[in-house]
């Protein structure tokens, strides 16, 4: 019997561990791309990036984002064509080229091969290096507190009346791999990140309520979700580490009104309440009031203990380039040559 445990225990162990190592990969081809001044025309941003998975696996969505450099007025993604049933919308508000679908890493290598960047300004535009990311999944991927490890973020338009139900339901996600947990906003940089690319009125993680936190109690306020779970950040008024309670306009937020508000919300730009400011933070009931406009939730992936190591993103530069005799750094599908 001993014998047969052993033989079983080593069975899962590798079982696991394959899972584990059998990861997609996403690799840029080596150089920046060049979008000439000289004569302005939509570049392919990388013909030769590369997409795998050890079997082949599916991937449900992908993205790519202009994450540095990005100038609304001016910087277009364009996905010429749906390729493999996969749609794209392109959100100039935010540098974000959302591809939608599933399909193969070979049928998702091809799409993102395909994608183009474009200056609306042609020879006017601004010359600061554009950084793009392409990245495998539809969640938001980011560092933005200086973690460890990259993490990623997703607004679900669910349980906006519950915030028990969507903590639970993003406890139950997972991505890649990564555990899901309710959001937790650590530093002013991940609270902007939030901000500006979920834009959205929704439930963080969160409470001052003992059922969430043995020690939270009135304006004790705790994050309860995620690798922070069990870290105080507020005490009566007086923060402990980051906060961003909505003091504007003569609020006074987190007050607790009617003795009931233990639960967080971040709220986004636009259909906010009158009380409401965009991206700071207010406390509501559980099952909030109809005016509270709450959404969502936002569920983050990363940080927690057994995560696995993942590759699912890479970036590739685009320099901005003119004729003077030598053609310079360029890669892409539209050089720059003699006599153009």
């Amino acid at each position: 019997m001993a014998k047969h445990r052993l033989l079983l225990s080593l069975f899962f162990a590798i079982v696991c561990n394959l899972t584990l190592s059998a990861q997609y990969d996403i690799a840029a081809s080596i150089g920046t791309t060049g979008f000439s001044l000289d004569v302005p025309a939509a570049v392919v941003i990388d013909p030769d990036i590369e997409v795998t998975h050890p079997t082949n696996a599916n991937i449900n969505g992908a993205r790519v984002e202009i994450t540095t450099g990005f100038i609304s007025t001016e910087d277009e993604l364009i996905y010429p064509a749906d390729l493999h049933g996969v749609t794209g919308v392109y959100n100039s508000e935010t540098g974000i080229l959302m591809l939608s679908g599933t399909a193969s890493p070979a049928q998702f290598q091809a799409i993102f091969r395909s994608i183009e960047y474009n200056n609306t300004q042609g020879a006017l535009a601004n010359m600061t290096v554009r950084t793009v990311k392409f990245a495998l999944g539809d969640a938001i991927l980011e560092n933005p507190c200086g973690f460890a490890e990259p993490h990623y973020y997703k607004f679900i338009d669910e349980f906006a009346n519950d915030w028990i139900g969507a903590r639970d339901a993003a406890a139950s996600q997972t991505y890649f791999g990564y555990t899901g947990y309710l959001a937790t906003i650590t530093c002013p940089e991940e609270n902007a990140l939030i901000l500006s690319k979920i834009d959205a009125s929704a439930w963080i993680g969160a409470s001052d309520h003992n059922s969430q936190w043995p020690a939270a109690f009135d304006r004790r306020w705790y994050w309860v979700t995620g690798p922070e779970r069990g870290q105080q950040f507020y005490d009566d008024h007086t923060p402990l580490m980051y906060e961003n309670w909505n003091d504007q306009g003569g609020e006074n937020e987190p007050n607790n009104m009617g003795g009931q508000e233990h639960y967080a919300v971040i709220y986004g730009n636009t259909d906010i309440p009158s009380y409401g400011t965009p991206g700071f933070w207010n406390d509501v009931k559980q099952v909030p009031e109809a005016g509270d406009k709450i959404k969502g939730y936002i569920v983050e992936f990363g940080g927690t203990p057994g995560d696995p190591t993942i590759n699912i993103s890479d970036t590739k530069e685009i320099e901005f380039v003119t004729w003077d005799g030598d053609p310079g750094p360029i890669s892409g599908d539209s050089p720059v040559c003699a006599g153009t």
